[in-house]
């Protein structure tokens, strides 16, 4: 019983952490999409139905590189900071 009280009584921001969420997803389909068109911009952005200009404003806010410069796998590069909107 006593677990179930700490549950509500827990700060959980569900607003933020929906938000975290989402971004994170964001930014792992557009990787996606960016390699399979060869980090041709305006290619991926055609493909996800989105301005040009919003995916260049997506890929800065997802701390991804504006150019093809990762050499690893790129899922696992260092997300970016948490924005607080």
């Amino acid at each position: 019983m006593r677990h179930r009280m700490f549950l509500w009584t827990a700060k959980i921001h569900l607003k933020k952490v929906t938000r975290q969420a989402v971004h994170e997803l964001e930014r792992k389909i557009i990787l996606s999409v960016l390699e399979a068109n060869r980090w041709n911009r305006k290619r991926t952005a055609s493909a996800l139905k989105i301005s040009y200009r919003a995916l260049l404003y997506k890929i800065r806010r997802a701390g991804l590189p504006s150019k093809r410069t990762l050499t690893n796998s790129p899922l696992t590069a260092v997300p970016p900071a948490s924005i607080d909107d």
